[in-house]
């Protein structure tokens, strides 16, 4: 399976002093928080038993298949990858 999660780096309050990034494509909204966040995505890929195999990050802002196409995705062929959907502007879990 992969699915994303967000990191804020901090809240929208204090955007303005952060030192650890800057700039519009870090803030993000996160539908399943229903707030905006400035931070990372992580985008990871695990086993039907939960381990981890892959795993990339992202700037907030970054839609899903971005971090998709940063992994390698480098599985067995008779392998089966579970997501997400697109449907009408907004996630529907498979």
């Amino acid at each position: 399976m992969i699915d994303s999660f967000p990191v804020a780096v901090c809240d929208n309050i204090r955007i303005a002093k952060s030192k650890i990034v800057k700039g519009e494509q870090y803030r993000g909204y996160s539908a399943s928080k229903r707030r905006y966040i400035y931070g990372f995505k992580i985008h990871v890929v695990i086993t039907e038993k939960g381990i981890p195999v892959e795993f990339t990050f992202t700037a907030a802002s970054a839609h899903d298949i971005e971090g998709l196409k940063q992994m390698p995705l480098a599985f067995a062929k008779e392998s089966t990858l579970f997501a997400d959907r697109l449907r009408n502007g907004g996630y529907d879990g498979v």
